[in-house]
Parts: structure tokens; sequence; C-alpha cells
């Protein structure tokens, strides 16, 4: 099974490669829609401030997540770490994965940078970029018959 994005914001931003995804936390009975941006160098899944709040995420509960400090191209920013899932629909079929997500602290600046789908869930996955042909796609190296994205 293939999980198929798309290249985007339109010009005059430079086209970078995104996939849609379901983020679901157990702990907070919470779940939402997020456009990821596949960035192979960030280490893990992370959600920005733009994706955190239309989610409606308790943000006194996360308080008791661990924190993680990670330095970037948007400077040195605060996480809070919670397991989650991410969810792909794929015509009739989902395939998921629960991994740790890293949810941006609100008491930080603002960020303008997209949520990023990082290395923890890519290097479960062959991927294929190509601006010119329009490829964006990950494909699992390994899913079990219940659909779950196997982690190494």
């Amino acid at each position: 099974m293939v999980i198929y994005g798309f290249y985007g914001p339109e010009p005059p931003a430079i086209p970078s490669p995104y996939v849609l995804a379901r983020v679901s936390f157990p702990r907070f009975d919470v779940r939402g829609r997020v456009r990821f941006l596949i960035d192979s160098g960030a280490t893990g899944v992370i959600l920005h401030s733009a994706d955190v709040e239309p989610l409606r995420i308790p943000r006194n509960l996360l308080q008791s997540s661990a924190v993680r400090r990670s330095r970037g191209i948007g400077g040195i920013q605060r996480y809070f770490s919670e397991p989650g899932r991410l969810s792909f629909n794929i015509g009739s079929a989902t395939l998921w994965c629960d991994l740790d997500i890293l949810i941006e602290d609100d008491n930080a600046a603002p960020s303008r940078i997209p949520s990023l789908l990082g290395r923890d869930f890519l290097n479960l996955c062959d991927v294929r970029l190509n601006y010119h042909t329009g490829i964006v796609s990950l494909s699992p190296v390994s899913v079990n018959d219940y659909g779950e994205i196997a982690r190494r």
C-alpha cells in the first residue's frame, strides 16, 4: 500500500512535499486531520501551533508530558512529547502507526513552520519524491494484517 502526498504551497513559495494524515491522542480523546511537510531533517513528527489549536488539545494536561527541546531552522523550540497515532486513508483501507508526537509549547513564540513528518515515521517507509513528475509517495516497508505500520 502506498501513501500519496502532493506538492504545495503554490508559488511564490518553493513547492514542498506534503502528506495528509489523521492525528489522534488517546489520552485526550482528540483527533483531526493535519497537513504534514515531509522533512527528512526532522527527527520526529512535530505538530506546530497552527495545527495544535484546531485539535483543541488540553494544554493544561500537556504539562504532565515529557518536555523536549529541538534546535532547527526555526531556532530553539520547546515541545511536549505525547503518545499518539497517525492514520492514513488509502481507498477503503486505513494504515496507522503509534508513535510519540511532539507538540509545540504555546508559551514559546508562535511558529510559522508547518507541522513536520520526520524520520521516526519516514524511516519506516520507502520514500519517493520527484517534483518534476509530481510524485510524493510513502510505501511502508512492513504492514501487519490490521493495517499497522510495523516499527523496527
